[in-house]
């Protein structure tokens, strides 16, 4: 037997068992429910429960995007809560010409590297910027409090 027939016959079967793995995935994927384009359509035309289903569907995968660019816990917690706030608010600009996967890791690689950026600029962490931003200051009262005490 040649040495080519040897190959070939050797790799069929490993191509068959591709190909039935690969249809049992594909298989799962259907069963699963709309996509994402359908999704994106239902929420456009007001069904809430579409948004809550595009989350559910790709907020682990975006919170590992985060977290390889933010490298942190926190922050990448951040980038995905901003990153869907954002797809909330922009989704009339979604083209369905394209995937969402594709337009959704957009936004998030682009609101981890503000992020970053916010941080470098400030010298500071995200807690700390967020501390910053909710700050309420002290009444009056408090601070003659202080300087009488000392």
């Amino acid at each position: 037997m040649e040495l080519k027939t040897i190959v070939i016959n050797s790799i069929i079967p490993l191509v068959q068992v591709c190909m039935v793995l690969f249809n049992t995935v594909q298989e799962t994927v259907n069963k699963k429910g709309p996509d994402d384009r359908e999704l994106v359509r239902q929420f456009k035309d007001g069904e809430e429960s579409a948004f809550s289903q595009l989350v559910e569907n790709h907020q682990k995968r975006i919170y590992h995007l985060a977290r390889r660019i933010v490298l942190n816990h926190q922050d990448a917690d951040e980038v995905v809560q901003e990153t869907f706030i954002k797809v909330y608010k922009y989704i009339d600009r979604y083209s369905e010409e394209f995937h969402f996967n594709t337009w959704l890791y957009r936004i998030a690689i682009n609101t981890a590297l503000t992020l970053i950026k916010k941080r470098k600029h400030s010298g500071r962490s995200l807690e700390e910027l967020s501390e910053k931003e909710h700050y309420e200051p002290a009444s009056t009262d408090d601070t003659l409090q202080l300087t009488k005490d000392n």
